[in-house]
């Protein structure tokens, strides 16, 4: 991949630091313009109190995507990411544009985090969401993003370890597949990156105290690496290493805090 705009398909909040209220930034700090398509505006993640919001309809979601094609938004359109979906229609809808994206002279690279759910609660979207995740954006995807529980559920094979999540990740069918919250040891997780030839681990201890948003930031920071021109394994450690940063900045409080991102001044060439 080389530099060029993101299209970030996801969630926007008002107060917090998750879906495309992490991406957005996350990718500026590396230099890189992004477009921001929210597929559900709302006041904060349901973790920091009950929230208020809506729905952007899978029409007005066709609507957006039609005038950014007909204005010429996408021509540089180096990657998409897809994450946060309230309805299958959405899905479907992002699926036929993703189609329509690919049949052109220069396709994007394609990141779908299948954002489905936790080990702690199961799944949090409708289940009509995550087959239609699993069935219609899965084929669709160069890469594909998935926490221990999700990879579990898009595959049907129990994830233990670096191994099992490897032998299921392969699964898929994407060029690389990145998990997190991969178990590893005693009170160690890990972000393991797997292509059809090799799997890689960067493993820290599990830490308690930590706002929402990594996964989502996680998805940014690897698709920035990768648009700076770095190979898979390198991609893995250099996400890794500015996820630790901000989660450092952030235990204990509310939301992430993500100036350490933009403290590092690196964007991508």
């Amino acid at each position: 991949m080389g530099p060029g705009a993101v299209l970030s398909i996801s969630s926007q909040v008002a107060f917090g630091h998750v879906g495309n209220s992490v991406a957005v930034p996350a990718l500026q700090a590396r230099g890189l313009p992004v477009l921001a398509v929210p597929t559900l505006v709302s006041s904060n993640h349901p973790g920091l109190g009950r929230p208020f919001g809506f729905e952007v309809t899978a029409m007005q979601l066709g609507s957006l995507f039609d005038a950014l094609y007909e204005r010429g938004a996408l021509d540089d359109c180096a990657a998409v990411i897809t994450g946060y979906f309230v309805s299958a229609e959405q899905v479907m809808a992002v699926a036929r544009f993703l189609r329509r994206l690919r049949a052109g002279a220069h396709a994007p690279h394609v990141m779908v985090d299948a954002i489905l759910g936790y080990d702690d609660k199961g799944l949090f979207v409708p289940e009509a969401v995550a087959k239609a995740i699993r069935d219609e954006l899965r084929p669709l995807a160069s890469a594909i993003k998935a926490n221990r529980f999700e990879l579990q559920w898009l595959t049907g094979h129990d994830v233990t370890d670096a191994a099992t999540a490897t032998v299921a990740a392969r699964q898929l069918g994407a060029q690389e597949v990145l998990v997190s919250s991969v178990p590893t040891g005693s009170s160690r997780i890990g972000n393991l990156l797997v292509t059809a030839t090799s799997a890689d681990i960067v493993d820290t201890r599990k830490l308690a105290g930590v706002p929402k948003g990594t996964g989502d930031l996680l998805t940014a920071l690897w698709v920035a690496a990768r648009l700076s021109g770095l190979a898979e394994q390198a991609a893995l450690a250099d996400a890794s290493q500015r996820l630790a940063t901000v989660i450092a900045a952030s235990r204990r409080g509310p939301t992430l805090v993500l100036d350490p991102l933009f403290a590092a001044k690196d964007p991508c060439p």
